[in-house]
């Protein structure tokens, strides 16, 4: 037990109806025991996970931005690449074609993330685990909102590798 996908649905995040977690716990009288804790507890434990997945996918294609721009390739072609193919992911089309453009309107602050990596980092201490990437992710981060992109979205990252 208290696995990120655990009590989350068959699928992991977002693979179970959105009222699995909710009513798990739920006795017939609609009271919350010790399990419903629990599945809150995994709950969260899941969206933690999915965010650090999503944070470190932001960074890593801003890497891949930034380095086909420093070796004087366009970056669309990384992905173009990628498109279609096991390493593809629909967020990594967005936040690239946001990358390419420049334009950074907010969807989540390059600050929230920056804010949320490093709770990330205090909870994976707290697991035993080896916060090293999500501790590279946090850094770049803050470096590109200290550069002042705190505002924009966090595919502003792709700053940091500048």
């Amino acid at each position: 037990g208290g696995g990120w996908g655990e009590g989350v649905g068959r699928g992991g995040v977002g693979g179970g109806r959105e009222d699995d977690i909710g009513n798990r716990g739920e006795d017939r009288a609609g009271r919350r025991g010790d399990a419903g804790a629990k599945v809150a507890g995994d709950a969260a434990g899941a969206v933690t996970g999915a965010d650090a997945w999503v944070l470190s996918g932001t960074a890593a294609t801003g890497q891949d931005i930034a380095l086909a721009r420093g070796l004087g390739v366009d970056p669309q072609l990384f992905l173009d690449t990628i498109a279609g193919g096991g390493n593809d992911s629909p967020y990594a089309q967005v936040k690239g074609q946001t990358m390419i453009a420049g334009e950074f309107p907010p969807a989540f602050s390059l600050a929230g993330a920056a804010k949320d990596a490093g709770l990330i980092v205090d909870a994976l201490r707290e697991a035993g685990d080896d916060p090293s990437l999500m501790q590279a992710v946090h850094r770049l981060m803050l470096t590109a909102a200290a550069a002042g992109h705190a505002d924009e979205d966090m595919a502003a990252v792709v700053y940091a590798f500048r």
